[in-house]
């Protein structure tokens, strides 16, 4: 029977975030191969690296700004909508 081997957490963590040489990333799947705790170990690191990703992107939106933006461009569609309403009764008469 093989001896299981730990594995250093910062290596997973590297791992799927893909910043991981190929002999490095061959023994992180040796490693999760050994065993069902190494792949319900590396599956939750890699639950953790990723809402970790989506809870810094999170945090670099800015809501208010991206719907004050939203809300400008809703205005100026309308505005160029009413413009164009009130510039057919002129069209109509120059032709």
């Amino acid at each position: 029977m093989q001896k299981e081997r730990k594995i250093d957490l910062l290596l997973l963590a590297r791992y799927f975030s893909g910043s991981i040489s190929r002999e490095e990333c061959a023994g992180v799947e040796e490693w999760m191969s050994q065993s069902n705790e190494n792949r319900v170990l590396a599956k939750q690191i890699q639950y953790m690296f990723h809402t970790s990703d989506a809870l810094a992107a999170l945090n670099k939106t800015n809501a208010r700004a991206a719907l004050t933006r939203v809300k400008t461009r809703i205005r100026k569609k309308k505005r160029i909508a009413a413009l164009k309403r009130a510039a057919l009764p002129v069209n109509a008469i120059i032709l």
